[in-house]
C-alpha cells in the first residue's frame, strides 16, 4: 500500500534518512511502521541501504516513488571491506549506520538527510560549511532513525500540542552549529567533492600523472590516511604500522583534509612540503634513524594497507625525490639512495662504487681508524663509513701486493724485498689498507715499480763487451744468500752498469744484463752484511732457484726434492732452513765456473784432482760438489768482515729517493707506473 503523502527522494538522499522522512510525514512514530508495509519489517532502518537491491520495488512502491531512484541508494557490497557510495568504491567502515548527523541550517533550507553526512571523517556539511551534531543539543541522547517525529526534530523529546497529541519539543533547526573557518576552502571542497553524491565542480579537477588513473573512492582514501598522519605528526603520537585513520574522527579536522587535499592536488610539490614540514621536527621523534625518525607518521604511509597500490608507488616515488633533493644533508643517518654518498657510504655502496669484494668491504667496517657513525642502540640501523676516507682506504689497497709478488715483478727472491724495505728502497704500508689484505699484502706495488723506474733510467744503451746476465753475475758470489738487494742498489747508484737483455721474462732483472759485478763485489757483500742472514721460514719456487742459482735448470730443484736433499711445506714452498745449509754443504757446476775464472775447473778437472761429486742428479746442473772441498780451489773467495772494502756502497739513500711524494722528473718513464692488475674487481666511481 502507497503512503498517503508519498516521498520523492533527492539527488543526495541518504535511504535510511528517506524512510525517517517518510515516517515523519506520514505521522508514524516509527520509521519501522514504513518497513512493515514494504513487507521489510524485519530490517531496522538504517541497515535498508545494505540488504539486497531486490526490496528496492516493494519499498519503492510504498514510498511512491520508482525503484529506479532508490537502487542508487542502496549500498552493496564491493568485497569484504569496500561498498559502493553512489557509485565511489568506499570502505564500510567509514560510514556511519546508527546515528543520524545533520546540519541545522541545512534541515532549514532543505528538511532532508543528506548521504554525505554519514561519511564519518566529514564533520561538516559541505554546502554549508557547519559543523554537524550527533546528538539532542537539549537531552543530549544520539540522534537515531527508528523513532522519528520528522528528521529535522529530536525523538527523545516529547511533549504534547495544544490538541493533547504527543510531539517532539526540540526542532534541531533552532540550534545552528559554528561553521569551519578554513584558508584553503578549494581544497577542502575537492576532498567533500570526491564522495558527495551532490554534484559540485571540484570533482572533476585534473591530477597529476601519478595519481591520474585512480577512482575518487581510493583518492579519498588517501586524503584519509594523508591527514591522519598530518594529525599524528602535529599531536607528537607514535605513528602506526599501517597509517590509515587509526585514531578518534575528533582529531582529525577540516584543516587537516583541507591540507591532505592540498597535498594531492598540488601533487608532487604539495606532498614534498609536507615531508619538508615533517623533517623539520624530526629531532623531537624518539625513532633513531630512517623514515619514521625523518618523516614520522608520513614515512609509513606507503604501508597503509588501505591505499591502492598505485598510491603507493606514486609516495615511494616521492619519498625517493625527496631524500634525493636532501641528500647532502648531514644531521640524520640515512641508508640506500637517501643518502649523500661522497659524506657517508654503507658497505653496499663500497661494493658498488669501490671495489666488489665482501671480505675487504667487511674488514673496512670493522676497522676502528675509519670513522663511522651508527645508532648503538638499534643493531639493525645502518653502519657507515666516511667515503673520503674509505675512498683513500680502497684506493691503497689496490696499489698494494704481498712480498712475494714483488719479488716476482723484480725478479729477485723473496729475502731482498725485505732488505730493500729495510734500506729505505720500498715501504710498507702500516695503515688501514694493509690490514684489508688478511694475506699480509702491505707492500706498494708504486715504490716497486719506483725500483724500477729507477734501474731504467740508468740503463745504458751503449754496445760494448763485458755484460753478462743477471743469474751468470750472481753465480760470482757463493748460493744461499746473494746479494740481490745490494747489486740493485750499487745499480741504481751508477757503480754498475745494466742493459736490455730481454723483454720477455717474468721478472725485470731476469731481462738484464749487467757489467761491473764482479769489480764491486766486496762492496756488495759488505752491503749485504748490513742485513741479518734470511729467516722468512719458506719461500716460493722462483726464490729458491735465485738463491740456488737454479734458474736455468727447473728439474734440479725437483729431484732435490724427490731424493729428500731439500724439503717443501704443505703449501709447496721451500724451506729457508734447507736452502741455506744446501748452499753451505754442497756447490753447483755453475757457481764453480764462474767462481774459478782463468782456471776453468770443469767436472773433468776436478775428477783429476780426485774431487767428485757427492750427487749426481742426472739433470741439468745437477753435479752437487762437496764445498769444502772444492772452495780452496776457487779464485774468487768469500768476503769476511776482516777483509778491507773500496769504495763501499754509500750508506744513505740517492738524493731523488728522498723526494716521496711523486716520482722525480727524472726517474718518469713511459708506461710507469704500471697500472694494476688482479686481485678482484675494481670499481670506479
Amino acid at each position: 500500500m502507497t503512503l498517503v503523502r508519498t516521498i520523492t527522494p533527492f539527488p543526495d538522499e541518504s535511504l535510511a534518512g528517506l524512510v525517517a522522512r517518510a515516517a515523519g510525514a506520514n505521522i508514524y512514530p516509527h520509521a519501522r511502521d514504513v518497513l512493515i508495509q514494504a513487507g521489510l519489517e524485519q530490517f531496522r532502518p538504517e541497515t535498508i541501504p545494505i540488504r539486497d537491491p531486490v526490496v528496492a520495488r516493494d519499498l519503492a512502491a510504498v514510498l511512491g516513488t520508482t525503484a529506479d531512484l532508490l537502487l542508487p541508494r542502496f549500498h552493496r557490497r564491493l568485497d569484504d571491506l569496500t561498498e559502493d557510495f553512489f557509485g565511489v568504491k568506499l570502505r564500510s567502515h567509514l560510514r556511519e549506520t546508527r546515528k543520524r548527523r545533520v546540519s541545522p541550517t541545512a534541515l532549514r533550507e532543505k528538511p532532508y538527510i543528506r548521504a554525505i553526512w554519514s561519511i564519518r571523517p566529514l564533520t561538516f556539511d559541505p554546502a554549508t560549511m557547519e559543523y554537524l551534531i550527533e546528538a539532542c543539543p537539549v537531552c543530549a541522547r544520539p540522534l537515531g532513525f527508528s523513532r522519528t517525529w520528522g528528521v529535522e526534530f529530536c525523538e527523545h523529546c516529547i511533549g504534547n500540542d495544544k490538541y493533547g497529541l504527543p510531539k517532539s519539543t526540540v526542532d534541531l533547526r533552532d540550534f545552528p552549529q559554528p561553521r569551519v573557518e578554513i584558508d584553503d576552502l578549494e581544497a577542502l571542497q575537492f576532498v567533500t567533492s570526491l564522495v558527495d553524491p551532490a554534484p559540485i565542480k571540484y570533482r572533476d579537477i585534473s591530477l597529476h600523472d601519478d595519481l591520474a588513473s585512480l577512482e575518487p573512492g581510493a583518492v579519498f582514501e588517501f586524503v584519509l590516511s594523508l591527514s591522519s598522519t598530518i594529525v599524528s605528526n602535529e599531536l607528537g603520537l607514535p605513528p602506526k604500522r599501517r597509517g590509515g585513520i587509526r585514531f578518534d574522527a575528533s582529531l582529525v579536522k577540516p584543516r587537516h583534509l583541507a591540507k591532505a587535499g592540498r597535498a594531492i592536488m598540488d601533487w608532487p610539490s604539495g606532498f614534498l612540503d609536507l615531508c619538508a614540514e615533517a623533517a623539520q621536527s624530526s629531532a623531537q621523534r624518539d625513532a633513531k634513524w630512517g623514515l619514521r625518525k625523518e618523516l614520522g607518521a608520513i614515512g609509513r604511509l606507503a604501508q597503509d594497507m588501505y591505499i591502492s597500490n598505485a598510491t603507493r608507488d606514486a609516495v615511494r616515488k616521492q619519498y625517493d625525490r625527496f631524500f634525493h633533493a636532501t641528500r647532502t644533508r648531514t644531521n640524520e643517518i640515512r641508508k640506500g639512495d637517501h643518502r649523500d654518498k661522497n659524506q657517508w657510504m654503507s658497505i653496499i655502496d663500497v661494493k658498488n662504487h669501490l671495489i666488489d669484494h665482501q671480505a675487504v668491504a667487511n674488514r673496512l667496517f670493522h676497522d676502528n681508524r675509519i670513522r663511522t657513525i651508527r645508532q648503538t642502540d638499534t643493531p639493525k640501523s645502518p653502519k657507515l663509513v666516511d667515503a673520503k676516507q674509505a675512498t683513500a682506504a680502497i684506493s691503497q689497497y689496490l696499489e698494494l701486493i704481498d712480498d712475494v709478488s714483488g719479488a716476482a715483478r723484480l725478479g729477485v727472491p723473496l729475502h731482498a724485498i725485505q732488505e730493500l724495505v729495510d734500506r729505505g728502497y720500498l715501504r710498507r704500508d702500516t695503515g688501514v689498507a694493509s690490514s684489508l689484505s688478511g694475506k699480509g699484502a702491505n707492500l706498494s706495488e708504486r715504490e716497486v715499480d719506483r725500483v724500477i723506474v729507477g734501474l731504467e733510467r740508468m740503463m745504458s744503451t751503449r754496445e760494448c763487451e763485458g755484460f753478462v746476465p743477471i743469474n751468470q753475475a750472481m753465480a760470482q758470489f757463493p748460493a744461499g744468500w746473494r746479494p740481490w738487494s745490494t747489486l740493485i742498489e750499487a745499480m741504481i747508484w751508477g757503480r754498475v752498469e745494466l742493459t736490455r737483455l730481454n723483454t720477455t721474462k717474468q721478472g725485470f732483472l731476469n731481462g738484464i744484463a749487467v757489467r761491473g759485478a764482479y769489480e764491486c763485489r766486496d762492496a756488495l757483500l759488505h752491503a749485504l752484511h748490513r742485513h741479518e742472514v734470511p729467516n722468512h721460514g719458506a719461500v716460493p719456487l722462483t726464490s729458491a732457484r735465485l738463491m740456488l742459482g737454479t734458474a736455468g735448470s727447473f728439474n734440479l730443484t725437483k729431484v732435490c726434492t724427490e731424493r729428500g736433499i731439500l724439503r717443501r711445506d704443505s703449501n709447496g714452498s721451500f724451506l729457508v732452513e734447507d736452502i741455506i745449509s744446501f748452499s753451505k754443504k754442497f756447490v753447483l757446476t755453475n757457481e764453480i765456473k764462474a767462481r774459478s775464472k782463468d782456471r776453468d775447473l770443469t767436472p773433468a778437472r776436478l775428477s783429476g784432482m780426485g774431487i767428485e761429486p757427492v750427487h749426481n742428479l742426472e739433470v741439468k746442473l745437477g753435479l752437487l760438489y762437496d764445498r769444502a772441498a772444492v772452495e780452496p780451489l776457487l779464485e774468487v773467495r768469500p768476503w769476511h768482515s776482516s777483509m778491507p772494502v773500496k769504495k763501499p756502497l754509500p750508506a744513505e739513500l740517492p738524493p731523488l729517493w728522498n723526494m716521496r711524494d711523486e716520482l722525480p722528473e727524472e726517474l718518469r718513464l713511459k708506461g710507469y707506473p704500471r697500472p694494476f692488475r688482479g686481485r678482484g674487481r675494481a670499481r670506479v666511481r
